[in-house]
């Protein structure tokens, strides 16, 4: 997988990040999507800005992005279906209701797909000028240093973080029902409601494990490749074999996981 993926990735979202960073403090044209669920005029300007550099230097790949898949009129699964040999899959801002709330939770997550698999991913944290970045078979890296996932394998040295599901009240319901089947046992928990960041803070060991349903490929797909890179596992949340159409993920350490999956088996 050539170097320049990753490179065009890590470019375009470090400028997307930039003009995010030079707006957070301005008023926004905030929409409703649904739900808990929104959208302002800067996720669509990230999103153009990420789909300019990615497709101007490969204008022969495929382009997944949140806010054009929103307006599609399609199915998301239907729209994977279609993707081509390379496919950019992109979520300008993530993390849009703490943007708007100021926050300091958000990111930009950028990944490529080459068939259905991951090749190359980045994630870019605007506030603390943090970009987390990986290609397949290449290892994880922060600012440009090698990470890996938490070598801890006791419940009760975790960290355990998890996002709440914007708009499915049955999911959110069994979000809680999943965390506190493990409560009593973990060290400790976070609620970040930004899915990129959740996945690379486990994949560098800032917590060990992470959970969530009730999102989207473009929310975790650079995320997914960071986790697996820095030497973790990335599954669905009943333990099975995660994939492109998946709607939820379960990361951390391989151990961990499996534990996780043990414990909350059957909701």
């Amino acid at each position: 997988m050539p170097d320049s993926y990753l490179e065009t990735a890590k470019r375009a979202a470090l400028e997307a990040g930039a003009m995010i960073r030079a707006e957070k403090d301005r008023r926004h044209q905030v929409d409703r999507k649904s739900g808990f669920d929104f959208v302002t005029e800067v996720d669509k300007k990230s999103e153009e800005i990420i789909r300019n550099i990615v497709l101007g230097a490969y204008p022969d790949h495929g382009f997944f992005g949140e806010e054009q898949v929103s307006q599609s009129g399609l199915s998301e699964d239907e729209l994977l279906k279609r993707t081509g040999a390379f496919t950019w899959v992109v979520d300008a801002l993530d993390g849009t209701t703490n943007f708007i709330r100021g926050i300091p939770q958000y990111a930009v997550s950028i990944a490529l797909l080459h068939g259905q698999k991951l090749a190359a991913g980045a994630v870019y944290d605007p506030n603390r000028d943090e970009l987390f970045s990986a290609a397949a078979g290449q290892g994880a890296y922060l600012n440009g240093k090698r990470i890996r996932v938490s070598d801890k394998t006791d419940f009760a040295d975790a960290i355990v973080s998890f996002g709440f599901p914007a708009v499915d009240m049955e999911k959110r319901e069994r979000t809680m029902k999943r965390f506190c089947a493990v409560a009593p046992l973990v060290g400790s928990a976070r609620i970040y409601n930004c899915a990129a960041l959740l996945l690379c803070y486990a994949a560098c060991g800032r917590t060990e494990l992470t959970f969530e349903e009730g999102i989207h490929l473009w929310d975790m797909a650079a995320g997914i490749l960071l986790v697996r890179e820095a030497g973790g596992e990335v599954r669905k949340l009943n333990g099975e074999e995660i994939d492109i159409f998946a709607r939820e993920n379960l990361a951390g350490p391989r151990e961990l996981v499996t534990k996780f999956a043990e414990l909350t088996a059957g909701m």
